[in-house]
């Protein structure tokens, strides 16, 4: 797996939850695999389970989004490592 830089900025508005804006300028799916890898990873879903609420929920915003599923897996079998 390629190594990436990413721009993860994490905020707390009053009275909300902690929100953390993850963002990749390529275009190449990227964003979409930290935000399924981590959803998979905190919240115990399956990778392509991760991977549609993901695409779901930027779906609803307007905003294009694609996931690779088998990333999503290499990456968090990686990640477990």
């Amino acid at each position: 797996m390629k190594q990436t830089t990413f721009t993860l900025h994490t905020t707390q508005p009053p009275n909300l939850l902690p929100q953390t804006l993850v963002h990749c300028w390529g275009g190449g799916g990227r964003t979409g695999l930290v935000q399924a890898a981590w959803l998979a990873h905190a919240e115990g879903m399956s990778a392509a389970d991760a991977a549609a609420a993901v695409v779901a929920h930027a779906k609803k915003l307007g905003v294009p989004r694609r996931v690779d599923v088998s990333a999503v897996e290499e990456f968090l079998a990686s990640a477990a490592k």
